[in-house]
């Protein structure tokens, strides 16, 4: 009898770590662990959401921004090419052209 009520005494002398001294709190802590990492996951994967949302718009605006200079080169090249059909002849050009058109009337009736 005094050998049993020795070992029950010693059990109770027995210190667990701190960390194995209750059940509930290491759960808890691990529980608390979960949710944080839970958490952190879902932020970065929000992150990424917004940052791919970021991109998209970019390209967007990439690709609206390079219409537009397509468009602006496309006038701008019609417009030359207007400018140029309606220009008033110089009278240099006026008077080349006469002569070429009185060489070859020269030309035809000789």
């Amino acid at each position: 009898m005094y050998l049993t009520s020795k070992v029950v005494i010693e059990k109770e002398k027995i210190k667990k770590p701190r960390g194995l001294q209750n059940t509930l709190h290491d759960d808890y802590v691990k529980c608390k662990e979960e949710c944080r990492k839970i958490e952190e996951r879902e932020i970065t994967e929000k992150y990424i959401q917004y940052l791919k949302t970021e991109l998209e718009a970019a390209e967007l605006v990439v690709a609206q921004e390079s219409a537009a200079l397509q468009a602006t080169s496309i006038v701008s090249s019609n417009n030359q090419n207007e400018n140029k059909l309606d220009q008033v002849p110089s009278e240099d050009s006026i008077l080349k052209s006469e002569k070429e058109t009185f060489v070859q009337e020269e030309n035809l009736i000789v």
